[in-house]
């Protein structure tokens, strides 16, 4: 994926979070946030909690 390329025309809620999932994967950012936020005690996952707002906001 080249993102200089990259064109969204009337993005619905669906693309949208379709593309934050595919750049999300792409740029390989689980693996990025995973290593710099720890589990919680609780063992919440704050790089996943991270995609939902990145996702939703």
């Amino acid at each position: 994926m080249k993102l200089s390329q990259l064109r969204l025309c009337r993005p619905s809620q669906s693309r949208a979070c379709w593309l934050v999932l595919t750049l999300w994967r792409e740029l390989q950012l689980e693996r990025f946030w995973s290593e710099r936020l720890p589990l919680s005690r609780e063992g919440t996952r704050w790089d996943q909690v991270l995609l939902v707002l990145v996702a939703t906001g």
